[in-house]
């Protein structure tokens, strides 16, 4: 498992990072098998930027890519490894032309001296305006000597950028990418506060013994040693006699960013007359990620919905479970409606307003057996549901028989509530029950003691 194994060295103004890429390095290079494959150099260059890579992204507190390229006039053109800010990494090379074998850096990318390294730091939310920090420096020394190793050209760069003294080691093969980075520290805060940082860094640059003896000791470490050697025996050979303070390891591991909605955005930038000539040479757009080797295909229909615009676009299919949930839905509102209108129908077809007596359950009690609508009662008939309850009597003045109000609808059509438990056999001059009991349509009541109630 690939790890990255950050520690400080107690009392001393020095840190350390130690990365070992395993599975992650493996990955990387299987993208990339078969006629594809890099020669031997360009992995050995590629596993050292991508160690590198991750080592100086866990070094910054920054919310953005780190990327790393190396450009020159050799056969490698063109070599990159990216960082992200969880340590997800991915690199590619472009090879034009015969690599010799066993080349170092000059024969690669510096044979004519035009070679070049730039460290870019892209971040990831962009404000309005803000471009990316790129520094750039040659493949060559303050004296012009052409530099052979990867190491030498960051800690150059590292010099000339940040003013820090700063050793790598790095070293890869078919199996492991792996770096050792130490680097001494800042001057403390009060130089800094005091606006005397730049100056005091200047003039430390080599002359402090700490780092230069911790530094000493890195340099002893055999690529040998660091591809087959865990990270713990690493550092008890190297720093037995330091007192070193480790953190928790990190784990790098290998991640492309590449989508389709990416590479669509490319081909926008190409123009539509650019993509129109390739569709009518080979038929169709074929692109490949040269970091994972991911094949993204674009027929022409694919490349006229790149370039019309999204209000002018045919609109996307209405997937099927949603047509059936809008199905289900005009379903039931018919067959509510549907509903309505059949107790409507039955409702005017009662033939006598006042011979429709409605019992238990909304049933009409007449002899047409038609149900009754609601709407045709003149007062609110009660849910078969609701239980009512006999109207509370006040103890100091309740009513008499005779003040009682009677109902008047006669002994033929007056039915009580089924309900209630009430017979329906029952005589107007014997129903002293209360109004409200009474379920016929169109009934009067009678009070001895008014005219109405």
């Amino acid at each position: 498992m690939s790890e990255l194994h950050k520690f400080l060295f107690d009392g001393l103004p020095v840190r350390g990072m130690l990365v070992r890429l395993t599975d992650a390095w493996r990955e990387l290079l299987s993208r990339r098998e078969g006629e594809r494959a890099y020669p031997a150099p360009v992995r050995a260059l590629l596993g050292e930027m991508a160690a590198a890579g991750v080592l100086m992204q866990a070094n910054i507190k920054f919310n953005g890519a780190l990327v790393l390229q190396m450009q020159g006039d050799g056969p490698v053109r063109l070599a990159v490894a990216e960082v992200q800010p969880d340590l997800a990494v991915r690199a590619t090379a472009t090879v034009q032309g015969e690599v010799p074998e066993a080349a170092r850096l000059e024969a690669l990318l510096n044979v004519h001296g035009q070679g070049r390294c730039a460290i870019t730091l892209d971040p990831k939310d962009r404000l309005p305006g803000q471009q990316p920090y790129q520094g750039i420096v040659p493949l060559h020394g303050d004296r012009r000597e052409p530099l052979q190793r990867l190491s030498e050209v960051l800690e150059h760069y590292m010099l000339q950028s940040e003013q820090l003294d700063t050793r790598l080691v790095l070293a890869a093969n078919d199996d492991i990418a792996a770096g050792l980075l130490i680097q001494r520290l800042p001057v403390e805060g009060e130089g800094n506060l005091e606006g005397q940082g730049g100056a005091r860094n200047e003039d430390d640059i080599g002359l402090n013994e700490h780092f230069n003896r911790i530094a000493h000791l890195a340099a002893t470490l055999t690529p040998e040693e660091l591809l087959t050697l865990d990270a713990d025996t690493v550092l008890r050979r190297l720093f037995w006699e330091e007192t070193v303070t480790r953190f928790e390891p990190l784990q790098p591991r290998f991640a492309c960013t590449c989508s389709r909605e990416r590479v669509g955005q490319m081909l926008r930038g190409l123009g539509r007359e650019e993509v129109d000539g390739i569709l009518a040479e080979r038929g169709d757009v074929e692109i490949g990620c040269e970091f994972c080797g991911r094949q993204y295909h674009f027929d022409p229909v694919d490349v006229g919905e790149l370039f019309t615009p999204a209000r002018d676009q045919p609109p996307h299919r209405v997937q099927p479970a949603l047509t059936a949930r809008r199905a289900a839905c005009s379903q039931s509102g018919s067959s509510q409606s549907s509903h309505r209108r059949r107790q409507r129908g039955r409702a005017a077809s009662c033939r006598s307003r006042r011979r429709c007596r409605p019992s238990a359950g909304g049933r009409c009690a007449s002899s047409s057996g038609v149900r009754a609508s609601s709407a045709l009662s003149s007062r609110a008939l009660p849910s078969p549901t609701t239980t009512l309850q006999p109207r509370p009597a006040s103890a100091s003045a309740r009513r008499s028989p005779a003040s009682t109000p009677r109902c008047t609808c006669g002994p033929s059509r007056c039915r009580p509530s089924a309900t209630h438990g009430r017979s329906s056999a029952v005589s107007s001059t014997a129903a002293t029950w209360s109004w409200w009991n009474c379920m016929a349509i169109g009934h009067s009541e009678r009070s001895p003691n008014s005219s109405s109630l």
